[in-house]
């Protein structure tokens, strides 16, 4: 059986693979490519960009907010992150205890008087959904897209498609992430 210092060894001197994870963000199946997984980056590449193509056929919109929106919300994902994953050792010092507290005072803080608080969350999350397509939403954009002001279904449809098309593509990263480490085959 394998002790929990060899384990922790192992974590610690594992790299965090940034160019397959780069890679998938940027095109779908890309850190499967990066990988030599050729078979599972075309599968992931033809879904994900039919996806996003079907959308944009469909006349889905992108969504697009202002830019303090996304940095202000981003700021509170990273947060909420920053509290969940790795705040369990600030507490053994009194030091920590002081950073936490001062961190987690200054952000509510910035939430209760509305300076962190975007002016349309569904707005600004509709765009980082949009954004994880990659070089998809950015070729879109740099091309002129722009959806049609229509009151058909058709067009919300597609809307849900774009924005799918870019969550699919963070699944995509974390399969090429677990690929990386080790974690899958």
């Amino acid at each position: 059986m394998v002790s929990k210092e060899a384990v922790s060894e192992g974590a610690a001197k594992a790299e965090f693979p940034a160019a397959p994870v780069v890679a998938a963000w940027l095109v779908p199946g890309g850190g499967h490519f990066w990988l030599r997984r050729w078979g599972r980056g075309a599968i992931l590449l033809g879904t994900v960009g039919a996806m996003f193509v079907a959308g944009a056929i469909m006349q889905g919109r992108l969504f697009e907010p202002e830019l303090s929106d996304v940095l202000k919300t981003v700021a509170v994902l990273l947060f909420i992150g920053w509290l969940i994953s790795g705040t369990g050792h600030l507490w053994e010092t009194s030091r920590g205890k002081v950073i936490l507290i001062s961190v987690s005072t200054i952000f509510l803080l910035g939430i209760r008087y509305n300076v962190l608080v975007p002016t349309n969350i569904v707005e600004t999350l509709g765009f980082l959904g949009d954004l994880c397509a990659g070089l998809l939403f950015v070729a879109a954009r740099l091309a002129g897209y722009e959806a049609v002001a229509s009151g058909s279904p058709i067009v919300d449809y597609g809307t849900k498609f774009l924005l799918v098309a870019g969550l699919l593509n963070v699944l995509c990263v974390l399969d090429a992430y677990d690929i990386a480490v080790g974690n899958k085959d």
